[in-house]
């Protein structure tokens, strides 16, 4: 008898299921493609209360850093794709409706590398991997930079309009200042999942 109640509940399910989400009454998700295009790099300047791109040619070393901005571009292909039963259901038994709109993107930022040109301390000659000094600022917390790649998020969603933010980008400040010259230069490399590069260059910055 308990079998043939648990066969009956099992076979139920699909109903119930649907009911619920016929109650929720939810707009299938808009899907569209996207892809990193190139990359952008500012100088920074963070002796004031927040980090603001400076055009100066001196900064302070105890307050530089590099803005990075990927330009992206939104792919042409924009499809509607139904949700499976269990995810429908998922949203539907708390009366949630999935994001209106899902931007997938075609490649996602696999590394992001920061090298000295010049000489900038004993550990580090020109030509030096120089990552690990610099730390992602985001909401007022210090993330570091490999940590912060490993947990970025490449599938973007929106609640209410299909608005893409074509720039997407990250502060970096150097955590440990230079001892060695004033005059500095860094280039950022970032590797795409599809293994294309971007690289930017700094140009030449007086750190004081």
């Amino acid at each position: 008898m308990k079998r043939i109640s648990r066969i009956v509940l099992i076979l139920s399910v699909p109903l119930i299921v649907k009911l619920l989400i016929s109650c929720c009454d939810c707009i299938d998700t808009t899907f569209y493609d996207y892809s990193n295009c190139g990359l952008v790099i500012n100088n920074l300047d963070n002796s004031g209360a927040s980090p603001v791109i400076t055009l100066e040619t001196a900064i302070p070393k105890n307050a530089y850093g590099i803005r990075i901005s990927i330009n992206r571009s939104i792919g042409t292909c924009e499809v509607k794709r139904n949700n499976s039963l269990f995810i429908q259901s998922a949203y539907a038994i708390h009366c949630e409706c999935p994001p209106l709109f899902q931007y997938n993107p075609f490649d996602s930022i696999a590394s992001v590398t920061i090298r000295t040109i010049n000489d900038f301390d004993s550990a580090h000659s020109g030509g030096s991997d120089v990552s690990k000094l610099f730390y992602v600022f985001k909401r007022n917390e210090f993330i570091k930079l490999s940590e912060y790649v490993k947990n970025l998020s490449s599938i973007l969603y929106d609640e209410k309009n299909p608005v893409f933010d074509p720039v997407f980008e990250f502060d970096l400040l150097l955590m440990s200042p230079p001892a060695i010259g004033n005059q500095h230069e860094f280039e950022v490399t970032i590797e795409l999942s599809d293994s294309r590069i971007f690289n930017a260059q700094t140009g030449i910055i007086e750190l004081n």
